[in-house]
């Protein structure tokens, strides 16, 4: 029977299991030691439930209990348990004043636990120097006794207050130490704590996948003891703000601060977490809101090294929403200073902000005083945030007028952002990391304008674009738990359809839906890149120091609160593709070997400038330089050309539509093009659009409409694709999908010109069959329905006989087919993000070895698309690449609005 400490133990072990013994004691009238101790067992794991007020009045009746035994040290133990709970409620005055008290009545190993939870209150505070020095105090007085277990809580809560030191390698000896002990012991949620801890280590080696699954592997230790930790909530925002998927950070804040009650401290700190999201998610009235009210909270709580970082966003939130007066830029230098001396994780950027407001004002040396600040806080710092520190470099040279200076900051910085993405496994996560390089570019973009250079404009841009298109690492081993989890998705999915066209409730479906694809979504983001070390905390030796981070301490000792942190980065991995990347675009492939090796084809690369579209052309290994107009108005046009390909697609045909047409794709030309269209003779033309531009209907444009022309992410990437040697194996594969009148026959037709096709249809296209076909396919043609996600566009999908083929479904190929014919609706449409990035079919099957994708960026006409397929294929068995195939069937479709729009609607992506 678990009794004294042992119960106590339990609670931070099995709770649930301890809450049935506490009761068992209170109920069977225990001494009132031993009800002490069942009552301080129940309030541990009420509290660390969220029912702060319950907790409180167990301890109370724990407190009086213990008097009413004689034991002193009861006495003691109970009343540090209640300071540490007084100050997670919020009552932090109140809860440190119980805590000295404990301190100060106590000697031995009952000191020793005393001092540790003070310093857990403390950390929480941000007065973290105090907090080491009462951690170093008890750790040696828990030894010496024997206490194991709070020795083992003592090294967690130290090695919070060494990351938050930047001291990587003390931190992983204590958290070791830790684990070793916590697992002699057999307690298992502070084991927990460890892997949970482990994610903070992740962070600081910049390892976002490994963080992303240690917090994973936490939480499902946390549910199988029945436990709820807020400080997960906090962790995951964290890291998924890092990884840029701000708005999923927001909302999983938003979730937890609704979750908690009262005004305690983990919500002051879920609260502050969702204003940074919010702040990242471009949403400077909403990070104000939640800010505002994390400040007050933190005020309340005399937690003023939290408050500080909350009137930091603050006061980014006015930059960001256009306030740039003085009284912004004297809140900025204040709160930079204030940062600074609080050793916060802020710092830099509050300094960054502050040094771009008085550069802004004429203020060159307090410019220069807060931007040389930035640049080496920014040193120490992980390695997604590396490139913010050579940015302050490159606006401190910038504002000196040092334009050679600036634009080598530019390109340091650019290396550093470009090492981090490639050391992310997942796509949707490369993706999202092209922003940390996207002023940088932007900055040497904008020298080039300003100079009239149309070759410094073509390094620049392709110095940072597609760089998440840039070869993978070798495929993982299989994934069976992601397998099984598309598969169920694909039958879920299958049965919403059923309900949908039946009429009937589809509730249950469509949450069982969103936890099927927040799984797979979780999988795969945490999917590592090969050659990476799996142990978060080898990349930084020990003693070395990295940059500050949250000031948060997670372990046990009753629960009291929890870290965080950040750091340096890892090894990366490599594999085959469509072509290089982010690098081999700039330095190991320049501009001038793209533009030499055009062999008469037209180079035509858009770069938005400051909402201005430019394009450089190039032919011959010349270059030109134009201005063609507001990038805003082109995206109207392309919405308004896209419309009206919509309209065709359904049937719904206008009087005079082909003149309809003509006239769109005019305004389109000019839009989009401007003084370009002069250039296009009838030659082929290489198209590489900035991301908002990607789904233009190009073959819309009267100058490329007879034309063969492509769309690439980058032109050093069709540079590379080209390269590629002829693949050996030439196997076509033909799959029709379910619900397409007419398809089959023209999918014989099109079998009928090659040589032993693989036919996939009727029941025998399953999404099984059609994957391990398409796998290294040379060929492959799928006509399917489909389906554009703009919420997540990796679950944009092909519908298939057993229900729907996923992005994510074809991330799982060894090697994508080496030319992709996509017959469905919007199959190519991608999501724009910033770096010029794109998330969609494209993002999957370019680094998995596609050179050329056919897909439409619209709705197609079913009837008019089996025809149009059918004389593709004929065009490309003639040796005719997707462009001039494309511009052959457009040809054909003259006379007939609803089979050109069709035509039009289709996209050749590649070489």
């Amino acid at each position: 029977m678990p009794e004294g400490d042992e119960l106590l133990r339990l609670a931070l072990s099995r709770p649930r299991d301890a809450l049935a013994e506490a009761d068992r004691l209170i109920a069977g009238g225990a001494g009132p030691r031993l009800q002490s101790v069942a009552y301080q067992a129940r309030a541990i794991v009420v509290r660390d439930g969220g029912r702060f007020r319950d907790a409180i009045r167990h301890l109370r009746q724990a407190l009086r209990l213990a008097q009413a035994s004689g034991d002193g040290e009861r006495v003691t133990d109970v009343q540090a348990t209640l300071g540490v709970t007084l100050a997670m409620a919020g009552r932090t005055a109140e809860g440190l004043a119980a805590l000295d008290a404990a301190v100060a009545s106590s000697s031995g190993p009952a000191a020793g636990r005393a001092l540790l939870r003070r310093a857990s209150h403390l950390a929480t505070m941000g007065r973290r120097e105090q907090a080491l020095a009462d951690l170093n105090r008890a750790i040696p007085l828990l030894h010496r006794a024997g206490d194991l277990v709070w020795e083992a809580r003592a090294r967690s809560h130290r090695f919070g207050v060494f990351v938050n030191f930047g001291e990587v390698g003390r931190a992983e000896r204590d958290l070791a130490v830790a684990e070793r002990l916590f697992t002699a012991a057999g307690q298992e949620l502070e084991l927990a704590f460890t892997v949970h801890n482990r994610a903070d280590l992740a962070v600081l080696a910049g390892d976002l996948p490994a963080a992303l699954a240690y917090l994973d592997e936490a939480e499902s230790r946390y549910d199988r003891l029945g436990a709820y930790i807020s400080d997960l909530v906090f962790d995951r925002c964290k890291v998924l703000i890092a990884a840029g998927l701000a708005n999923e950070a927001l909302a999983m804040a938003d979730a937890g601060v609704a979750r908690l009650p009262g005004r305690t401290a983990d919500k002051a700190e879920l609260l502050f977490a969702a204003a940074r999201a919010a702040q990242a998610a471009a949403r400077p009235e909403d990070a104000a809101a939640r800010a505002r009210a994390a400040r007050d909270l933190f005020r309340a709580q005399h937690r003023e090294w939290w408050a500080a970082r909350a009137d930091f966003i603050l006061v980014q939130s006015r930059y960001d929403a256009g306030r740039r007066d003085a009284r912004t830029r004297t809140a900025a230098a204040r709160i930079a200073d204030r940062l600074d001396d609080l050793h916060a994780e802020e710092a830099a950027a509050a300094h960054m902000l502050a040094g771009r407001l008085a550069t802004a004002a004429g203020h060159l040396a307090a410019a220069d005083r807060h931007l040389a600040r930035a640049a080496r806080l920014g040193r120490r710092g992980p390695a997604y945030g590396l490139a913010a520190g050579w940015l302050a470099r490159a606006l401190r040279a910038r504002a000196r007028g040092d334009t050679s200076a600036a634009l080598t900051a530019c390109r340091r910085g650019l290396a550093a952002a470009a090492a981090h993405q490639q050391r992310l496994g997942a796509v949707e996560l490369r993706v999202h990391a092209a922003r940390h390089g996207t002023e940088l570019a932007a900055m040497g973009q904008r020298h080039a304008v300003a100079h009239n250079n149309p070759g410094m404009l073509l390094r620049w841009s392709e110095h940072w674009r597609a760089g998440a298109l840039a070869r993978t690492a070798p495929p993982q081993p299989d994934d069976h738990e992601l397998t099984a989890d598309l598969t169920a998705l694909r039958r879920v999915m299958s049965r919403l359809d059923t309900a949908r066209a039946a009429g009937a409730a589809t509730g249950p479906l469509e949450q069982e839906r969103r936890r099927l694809e927040a799984t797979i979504r979780s999988r795969t983001r945490r999917a590592a890149a090969a050659g990476r070390h799996q142990a978060a905390g080898r990349a930084q030796p020990a003693g070395r120091r990295a940059g500050a981070a949250e000031g948060r301490v997670r372990a046990g000792g009753q629960g009291e609160a929890m870290a965080g942190g950040q750091g340096e980065a890892m090894a990366g991995g490599c594999g085959e593709a469509m072509a290089g990347g982010r690098g081999e675009a700039g330095a190991g492939r320049p501009a001038d070997e793209v533009l030499g090796r055009l062999d008469g084809r037209l180079l035509v690369e858009l770069v938005e400038v400051d909402g201005v579209l430019h394009a450089v052309t190039g032919r011959g290994g010349r270059a030109r330089l134009h201005a063609v107009g507001a990038a805003a108005a082109a995206a109207r046009e392309v919405e308004l050309a896209r419309f009206l390909l919509r309209r065709l697609a359904r049937g719904r045909v206008p009087g005079g539509a082909e003149e309809l047409l003509r006239r769109a794709g005019e305004r389109l030309q000019a839009a989009v093009l401007g003084p370009v269209a002069a250039e296009l003779d009838g030659r082929p033309v290489v198209i590489v659009p900035p991301g908002p531009l990607h789904a233009v209907p190009w073959g819309m444009l009267p100058g490329l409409r007879e034309v063969d022309w492509c769309v690439v992410p980058s032109a050093a990437l069709w540079l590379r694709a080209r390269e590629l040697p002829p693949q050996p194996r030439r196997r076509t594969v033909i799959v029709v999908g379910p619900g397409l009148a007419g398809t089959r026959a023209e999918a014989k037709r099109i079998a009928a010109g090659y040589r032993r096709p693989v036919i996939l249809d009727g029941d025998a296209a399953t999404a099984v069959r059609v994957l391990d076909a398409v796998d290294g396919a040379a060929t492959a043609h799928i006509a399917a329905h489909g389906v554009f996600r703009p919420d997540n566009p990796l679950f944009s999908s092909l519908r298939l006989a057993d229900g729907t083929l996923t992005v994510y479904d074809f991330g799982r190929l060894r090697r994508a087919p080496r030319r992709l014919i996509l017959s469905s609706c919007e199959s190519g449409l991608a999501a724009a993000m910033p770096g010029d990035e794109l998330l969609g079919m494209i993002s999957v099957l370019v680094p998995l070895g596609t050179t050329s994708l056919l897909a439409s960026v619209g709705p197609v006409n079913d009837a008019a698309t089996g025809p149009l397929m059918v004389d593709l294929h004929a065009s490309l068995r003639s040796g005719a690449t997707f462009g001039a195939a494309l511009a052959h069937v457009r040809a054909r479709a003259d006379g007939d609005p609803v089979a050109l729009a069709t035509a039009m609607a289709f996209v050749a992506l590649g070489e």
